[in-house]
């Protein structure tokens, strides 16, 4: 697995490099960009710190997050994975903060939801635990992990 990312991640280096000779890609126009949307180099930086963030390479997906987030500080994805990561640190103050914003910014997310409602719930808050993931529930019902985390947050 490790060997698959490491591969991943030199293909991902090497597009994100691009074709830097190319005078056409040099002087082309940068086009606007619509509010939600991201660039090919967001979106390339986003997957490398998803595919760190999954091989367990959490500070290198915080720094990459974190870059991420300068450009798009309000991003409802930034932020949830963010704040994830920082929650595997063991930075949950900052953690729950992230996903709250993440919140704010998609609001009744089941994903974004059961990920603060977990947070909530290690951090001993069951009260705000409880009631994160029963919102995480009325968007999604069929929901494993929210109904999982639940049982244990009461």
């Amino acid at each position: 697995m490790i060997r698959f990312s490491s591969a991943l991640c030199a293909v991902c280096v090497f597009c994100l490099a691009g074709c830097q000779g190319n005078s056409y890609v040099q002087n082309k126009v940068p086009e606007a960009k619509v509010a939600g949307e991201r660039s090919e180099d967001e979106e390339m930086k986003f997957s490398l710190a998803k595919l760190r963030e999954q091989d367990n390479q959490l500070i290198e997906a915080q720094k990459t997050y974190e870059e991420l987030l300068q450009a798009d500080p309000d991003n409802a994805d930034y932020n949830h994975r963010y704040g994830v990561v920082l929650c595997r640190l063991g930075r949950y103050e900052d953690g729950i903060e992230a996903l709250r914003v993440a919140d704010s910014a998609r609001p009744n997310d089941p994903k974004i939801l059961n990920d603060l409602g977990f947070s909530c719930m290690v951090t001993g808050e069951n009260t705000q635990a409880i009631s994160v993931l029963e919102t995480a529930l009325e968007s999604d019902p069929q929901n494993e992990r929210a109904t999982n985390n639940l049982a244990m947050a009461h």
